[in-house]
């Protein structure tokens, strides 16, 4: 692509090298644009449209042009040059207007001006000079250069006259040089611009993409950092996750023993209510053989008294084997006392 593009422009500075100079020359006649109202702020920027504009006359309004001109240095740029409108005032003031096409590369030019009584001059919407400050301005004419106000195309001279005392005027005299353009020369032109353009999209779009990348760089940073930092929680964790398990290992060894010792005492309760309860039903059984055996016998005997008539109260018969006559509550308990603790101290010994 830079190849490409040296190349290209050497060959358009050599075309342009070998094209032929031509000269424009201007000066003031009745194709200029006139004005004798104020037309607006605007009127001098090349965007004004005068289509409604008068011309101007070309009339020399002060006597014979050779006696004139013996006089005075505006007569150089020719009597007949001059420009005036038609209005007749002390104290007026006119508007000159000329658009003019330069159809090639613009090497150099020159403007002469003069103006009966005062002017203001502009190119292109610039103010390029005026003769307010002389006292007698019409006698002079002043040279400018404006090489650098002037492009390819439509250009645009305008210039405000004054008068204090009679017709207001203006002489002008301009050359313009400027380079022919060949059909090649601006079919290479284009090519160069159109190289141009793509060179610095590209390199606009090298631009953003390097403010991409840093911002990536930047972002991959940061990544960077978060990573460590997780890494380093990551170790954090693990290392609490190891002392986590040495204290669950130690509160399960320490849980077994209580288990252990949990089981032991039930246990050792449960042996006791074993031994207890053997010990009560020892007692129990003990007391039941020791018991002594009552019987009743009916306190009276209807038989015997129905056939003897012979009455017995409260007969005792003799005690049988194998039956057993239950006592008396306290007499029950007493034995029962008596029985439990010979039979414990008996156990005990």
């Amino acid at each position: 692509m830079n190849k490409t593009l040296f190349t290209l422009g050497i060959l358009v500075m050599f075309a342009s090298m070998v094209c032929s100079e031509d000269v424009l020359s201007i000066k003031s006649d009745s194709t200029w644009k006139a004005a004798t109202s104020v037309p607006g702020v605007d009127w001098l920027q090349p965007t004004f449209d005068d289509s409604s504009w008068g011309t101007s006359t070309g009339t020399w309004n002060h006597g014979p042009c050779s006696t004139f001109c013996g006089k005075f240095k505006s007569c150089e740029v020719g009597c007949n040059e001059w420009m005036w409108t038609s209005q007749q005032c002390t104290n007026c003031t006119s508007y000159f207007r000329k658009t003019v096409n330069i159809p090639g590369e613009i090497t150099g030019a020159t403007i002469t001006v003069s103006a009966d009584d005062y002017y203001w001059l502009y190119v292109n919407g610039v103010l390029v000079g005026t003769s307010e400050a002389k006292k007698v301005s019409y006698a002079l004419s002043d040279n400018y250069d404006i090489t650098q106000l002037l492009h390819n195309g439509d250009n645009v001279i305008a210039i405000k006259v004054e008068n204090k005392m009679d017709y207001e005027g203006v002489v002008v005299r301009s050359e313009i040089r400027y380079r022919t353009t060949d059909p090649l020369i601006s079919q290479l032109q284009s090519q160069v611009d159109i190289l141009h353009t793509q060179v610095n999209k590209l390199t606009e779009d090298k631009t953003r993409l390097e403010g991409q990348v840093d911002s990536l760089s930047k972002e991959k940073s940061t990544l960077t950092a978060d990573k460590d930092n997780l890494l380093r929680q990551v170790s954090s964790l693990q290392m609490e996750n190891t002392d986590l398990k040495t204290r669950l290992g130690d509160s399960e060894s320490e849980l077994g023993k209580y288990r252990t010792y949990t089981i032991s005492f039930f246990i050792a309760i449960i042996v006791l209510l074993i031994a207890l309860f053997m010990c009560l039903y020892y007692i129990y059984e003990k007391s039941k053989k020791k018991q002594p055996t009552i019987s009743k016998t009916p306190m009276f005997d209807r038989k015997s008294q129905q056939h003897g008539g012979v009455e017995k109260r409260h007969s005792i018969a003799e005690p049988k084997e194998n039956v057993f006559v239950p006592p008396s509550k306290s007499s029950a308990l007493g034995s029962l006392k008596e029985e439990g603790r010979s039979s414990g101290s008996e156990l005990f010994r």
